[in-house]
């Protein structure tokens, strides 16, 4: 399978903070100023000191897990800060997650 450099900005964050409200464990919710426009978590990144390496390719099931929108995770705008509130089947334990955003990068650099 070709590997194509990602046409979209990317961010890593990591996630340290778990509960379990119900059935799905769940991350408490952290500062994201911008709405990303996908949301991966990333297999085999769990060390808060090893942030993953940009930019990537992310391959669903390969390296990380696209994560669906509203089902596990969703963004707003809590008393003017955006927030990401995130939950997950295949994570439960500090993990590091991709945000991919809508604006394109600039194709100079």
């Amino acid at each position: 399978m070709k590997q194509t450099a990602p046409s979209y900005r990317q961010e890593v964050l990591f996630l340290k903070e778990w509960y379990q409200p119900g059935s799905v464990p769940k991350a408490r919710p952290v500062v994201c100023p911008v709405e990303p426009d996908r949301v991966w978590t990333l297999f085999r990144h769990e060390d808060e000191a090893e942030p993953p390496i940009l930019p990537m390719v992310p391959l669903h099931h390969i390296n990380a897990f696209a994560e669906d929108y509203m089902h596990d995770w969703n963004w707003r705008v809590v008393k003017g800060v955006g927030m990401l509130d995130y939950s997950s089947r295949v994570a439960d334990r500090p993990v590091w997650i991709l945000l991919e955003f809508k604006e394109e990068l600039d194709k100079g650099r």
